[in-house]
């Protein structure tokens, strides 16, 4: 893949149809659970300087809403992740329960936060009202997300 780096970018680029209904917005850059600060019944949501990795012109482009929201999605998944790597330096899990329960409870927070969003989000301009579209979109930013993680 790094001997492909540059090739991946177009290819994946290619991936996102150019014609999905949607407006590019500002967005976070960087949307993940740490970025949050529940109080009370309140939530604030911090530091909106973007993916540190990336140049700022970058950072300061416009993007589809999806981008934020697959990197809440990609938190979501790590936090179920680091709970099970830290559960079993305690106890061994030799039946997999913790991991089945932590999937399901990943999942479960996952579609939530999507089904919220999504009737929050009906018939506004900054997410495409085409179903198929729109899990397209995400999964292509799931996609981004995951291969600026390990690097590519």
């Amino acid at each position: 893949m790094l001997a492909q780096r540059t090739a991946l970018h177009d290819r994946l680029c290619a991936l996102l149809p150019q014609d999905i209904d949607c407006l590019n917005i500002r967005h976070h850059g960087d949307f993940h659970l740490g970025q949050m600060l529940i109080v009370k019944d309140d939530i604030f949501i911090i530091d909106f300087e973007g993916e540190p990795r990336r140049p700022l012109a970058e950072r300061r482009r416009k993007a589809p809403a999806a981008r934020d929201v697959a990197g809440l999605i990609r938190s979501i998944d790590y936090s179920a992740t680091a709970a099970l790597e830290r559960a079993l330096k305690v106890a061994p899990d030799e039946q997999g329960k913790l991991g089945a329960v932590l999937a399901e409870w990943r999942d479960r927070a996952a579609a939530a936060f999507l089904d919220t969003y999504h009737e929050i989000m009906t018939n506004q301009r900054p997410w495409p009202a085409d179903p198929h579209a729109a899990e397209q979109m995400l999964n292509f930013f799931l996609l981004e997300k995951a291969l600026y993680e390990i690097g590519v």
